[in-house]
């Protein structure tokens, strides 16, 4: 799918398209910025603990088209595809050159698996070129214990961080972080509230490049280019599609989004953790700040992997509503089972309110081609695919 020319001729969206096209740009930016580059996988990672101790956190993410050869030789092949991704990259030296460390954080099983593979790396083979490891063991059901549990777990990695970096992380630095990851995280929904709206301003396609880059990019400079593009867009016209809802695997670039919207949709949300649902919480100011990271970790939405069917049930609905779609997508790919568990019970609760949904499971990557056969079905022919 094309981009519309009234969003080429943007020049806020222009410098957001062009980070997430010149990813690897940002770790040389961060180093001129005196900030120590760490990578990050897991949704618990707090970047304004990161952020506070002087290091910038950058989301890994898979090369697609790049050859697997380490990968094939370490890992079983039922690992998920886009973390076959991720560890190719981690072993083969890419991140070990440009990366100070590799932050982990238990918020999925494929996580805290790589993160054993990659520590028995480094006991066996200690000359490989894979970073130094930082691990957050954190949990994610919603009870007392597990909150308690958190702020723990978070003093403790906050101390871990300290001695990594050779500096004390003051609670002024941390209020002060999380201070500009809330800008931030109002930015994005001020943004996506003109995709969302009745009349929507942004494709899916377009959002998706506007958040991705923020990953890569400095918190204060992201909040002012999504600003800027929400000045460009409340001129933009109408976009066309489907309102769509996304339900499943995370995307770390546009590629679905645009097979989708290029078969009839217009992806109006979604809940996976490289999108704007990603920004929907703020983290609390008025609180100490270990049990105000804490609270946004134990309060954050059920995902497929931590979650109660029920939970996410309730989740889906919630979030369909609120963006009215017509019609939802179910995608996953191969060897991410967590899914699975929701679908029957989603399905039906979808059903029952007349909502056709796609489901796309078993995804191939970094090619998932059946996606556009079944789009154009599902779209153009107006069917119901279980």
């Amino acid at each position: 799918m094309e981009l519309r020319p009234c969003v080429r001729e943007s020049a806020a969206f222009a410098e957001l398209y062009g980070r997430c096209l010149h990813r690897d740009a940002y770790v040389d930016e961060c180093r001129a910025r005196g900030l120590s580059p760490v990578g990050v996988l897991g949704a618990g990672v707090p970047e304004e603990l990161l952020l506070a101790a002087g290091l910038a956190p950058v989301r890994l993410y898979g090369d697609r088209g790049r050859a697997l050869t380490r990968t094939e030789e370490i890992l079983e092949y039922c690992f998920s595809p886009v973390a076959r991704g991720w560890f190719e990259k981690l072993t083969d030296g890419t991140y070990g050159r440009t990366l100070d460390a590799l932050v982990l954080a238990d918020s999925e099983d494929v996580v805290n698996r790589l993160y054993y593979y990659l520590r028995e790396l480094h006991r066996t083979e200690p000359d490989a070129p894979v970073p130094p490891l930082l691990w957050l063991d954190v949990l994610f059901s919603r009870t007392a214990a597990s909150k308690k549990w958190n702020e723990n777990a978070i003093a403790r990695f906050r101390a871990s961080l300290e001695e990594f970096t050779g500096r004390a992380i003051t609670d002024e630095t941390v209020r002060e972080a999380i201070g500009r990851c809330n800008d931030r995280r109002r930015a994005v929904r001020e943004l996506d509230a003109l995709r969302k709206c009745a009349a929507p301003r942004l494709t899916g396609t377009e959002m998706q490049i506007a958040v991705l880059a923020g990953w890569y990019t400095d918190a204060s400079r992201h909040a002012e280019l999504l600003r800027l593009l929400r000045r460009d867009a409340e001129r933009f016209p109408e976009a066309a599609g489907v309102r769509t809802f996304w339900c499943g695997s995370d995307q770390e670039d546009t590629d679905v989004y645009e097979k989708l919207e290029a078969a009839g949709a217009l992806i109006v949300g979604e809940d996976h953790g490289w999108s704007a649902a990603a920004f929907e919480r703020d983290t609390d100011e008025t609180l100490p700040v270990e049990q105000a990271l804490a609270a946004r970790v134990t309060s954050g939405p059920a995902s497929a992997q931590k979650g109660s069917v029920r939970e996410r049930v309730d989740g889906l609905l919630r979030r369909v509503d609120a963006c009215e779609a017509k019609r939802v997508v179910f995608f996953s790919y191969r060897y991410e089972e967590a899914a699975s568990w929701d679908y029957p019970s989603q399905k039906r609760a979808l059903d029952e309110r007349g909502i056709p949904s796609l489901n796309l499971c078993k995804m191939p990557w970094p090619d998932p081609a059946p996606v556009e056969r079944e789009a154009e079905t599902f779209f153009r022919g107006g069917g119901d695919n279980a």
